[in-house]
């Protein structure tokens, strides 16, 4: 898309955002005042599908390919050969002969085009290798973009300088400038932050049933900046029916909850599962006849007057129960704000922790409240309950920042586990180099290459009668196996305490850091070539046998020479 059609573009941001048809309440709470906003329906003309297709392209007859390239609406294809990789080029067409009349299909309709698949990793793909695809995209597939699949939403990634993805973004134009950048944060992202890096977001992939519970005012789906007509993508997935799929239409299109321009609707997925994007959903004729009529949008409900209550610790402390987010503040917070209760959380979580019970009493829904209790929870290193309330926040109204933070909490779940583990050392096998270790429980399972050394600890993982299941802490010998304890009337292993295990750790971390033992021999002493090495170990074997019978001379030569 040009520089200038952006222009109009962000000119004319600032539409009305419509409501249902009818005029939207829209009420903001600054200290004690509430001010009010009015905002009148508009209906939009016509959307894009945008249609992921991960479908082998032969046979083309009845395809994916060819039923979104022949139809009347206007579509935008994403193309995935080789999961992003993008299949090599012969000259300017594709080596795999199979794709060249996908190209030759969607050059033939003015309506229909096609952007090359790629993905980011969230700003850790290598660059190189995206840049490849990229290469084979423009110079045998056709396209007229890229999808920037797994694109992060931390605002330094695109720092309108040189990060992952203005670098990314400025080698698509030096392909083509006209070329489109589809980026696919798979969430809502600050428009204001990106508008460097994308000239289209992803901004909703998800099933049918988060989108319905996010169908809310303010939206989920969006970011502190608005993003501007024609920017917002919505995809979602386990959509049943023609009837729920046109309400997915209606709202993705409404204003101020996404402000839609492209879409795509599917039955494939939902229900915890997601879609390949390798079929059709069986409505696609009807979807593609609703997308060109004229959509009356279907807006969520303007929010509700906040009621502000006095939560349990007094004072200042407030929450306002009815807008699914429980806005808190604590004891030296003049303004009731969200903020002021992520500050108090550090140094009141039990507060925090009463407040969103209360909360949570009069609206189960809240998402947050699960959020701000669980990060209570962390900080009072309650990680079973962190998680737990992470979890259920989650549920509620996902986010990425939070998936963090459960995954913190579950780490430290599995290091208290790994903490109370029993610990054992291995007395047995000093005359042998170590104890056995077998693959399997049973006696007659297959040994191990190498044995389990003396004085080795181990951390427990099961025991069943004599036989240990263990992961090795100290020593050496296979990392993980099964060990007998005792043999006939020999203990081959015993239990130690945590602080004897933990010592003896510390103990060999430090040898391991210590510094190597300097060479001592001068530098102008060199590595010796192959035949002297062989030469040298004959001398070795001759000398081992003048000692054997007894003739110290002739050993002492060898050994001298």
């Amino acid at each position: 898309m040009s520089l200038g059609v952006w222009s109009l573009l962000l000119a004319v941001s600032a539409w009305p955002i419509p409501c249902n048809g009818q005029s939207c309440l829209l009420q903001h709470k600054t200290g004690t005042e509430t001010t009010h906003q009015t905002y009148e329906a508009q209906t939009q003309v016509g959307m894009e599908l945008v249609v992921p297709i991960y479908q082998w392209p032969a046979p083309l007859a009845g395809s994916m390919y060819e039923q979104v390239a022949t139809s009347s609406a206007r579509t935008t294809a994403i193309i995935n050969p080789g999961n992003g990789l993008a299949n090599q080029c012969q000259g300017s067409l594709p080596l795999d002969p199979v794709w060249r009349p996908v190209v030759t299909l969607f050059d033939g309709n003015p309506l229909a085009r096609t952007i090359g698949y790629v993905y980011s990793q969230w700003g850790s793909h290598s660059l190189a290798v995206v840049k490849q695809s990229i290469d084979n995209y423009f110079a045998c597939f056709n396209v007229s973009g890229i999808f920037v699949d797994e694109t992060a939403t931390d605002p330094s990634q695109c720092n309108g300088n040189d990060a992952y993805y203005d670098q990314l973004y400025a080698y698509v134009k030096s392909k083509d400038p006209t070329a489109e950048v589809m980026c696919n944060p798979g969430t809502g992202f600050d428009y204001g932050s990106w508008k460097h890096c994308c000239d289209r977001g992803m901004v909703v992939e998800v099933s049918l049933n988060s989108f319905t519970s996010g169908f809310k005012d303010p939206s989920p789906f969006t970011g502190p900046t608005p993003y501007p007509p024609g920017f917002a993508v919505v995809l979602v997935y386990g959509v049943p029916g023609v009837a729920e799929m046109q309400q997915v239409v209606r709202r993705a299109a409404c204003r101020n909850f996404t402000d839609a321009d492209g879409i795509w609707v599917l039955e494939e997925g939902g229900n915890g599962v997601l879609p390949g994007y390798t079929t059709m959903p069986s409505y696609f004729a009807q979807q593609v006849d609703f997308v060109k009529s004229a959509i009356a949008p279907e807006c969520p409900p303007p929010p509700a007057p906040p009621i502000y209550t006095q939560a349990p610790t007094g004072g200042s402390c407030w929450f306002n129960p009815n807008d699914l987010n429980c806005e808190i503040c604590y004891p030296g917070y003049n303004q009731c704000s969200w903020q002021g209760c992520s500050l108090a959380l550090t140094q009141r979580p039990r507060a925090a922790l009463r407040d969103c019970d209360a909360a949570l009493a009069v609206n189960p829904d809240s998402g947050k409240a699960y959020k701000t209790r669980g990060r209570a929870h962390m900080q009072m290193e309650d990680w079973t309950k962190a998680q737990a309330d992470f979890r259920e926040g989650l549920r509620i109204d996902f986010d990425e920042a939070t998936e963090a933070e459960a995954q913190a909490a579950g780490q430290k779940l599995e290091e208290q586990a790994a903490a109370a583990r029993q610990r054992w050392e291995v007395t047995g096998g000093a005359e042998r180099g170590g104890v056995v270790v077998r693959q399997g429980m049973e006696l007659k399972s297959p040994e191990a290459a190498s044995r389990l050394s003396t004085g080795a600890i181990v951390e427990e993982l099961e025991l069943v009668g004599e036989r240990l299941r263990y992961r090795r802490l100290t020593g050496t010998g296979p990392d993980e196996g099964w060990i007998s304890i005792t043999l006939k009337d020999k203990v081959l292993a015993c239990r130690v305490s945590s602080a004897s295990a933990e010592a003896a750790e510390e103990e060999e971390e430090e040898v391991r850091e210590e510094e190597p033992f300097p060479a001592m021999a001068p530098d102008s002493v060199q590595e010796l070539d192959d035949d002297l090495a062989d030469r040298q170990a004959e001398l070795k074997a001759e000398a081992a046998e003048a000692m054997e019978a007894e003739n110290l001379d002739l050993a002492l030569s060898k050994l001298t020479e």
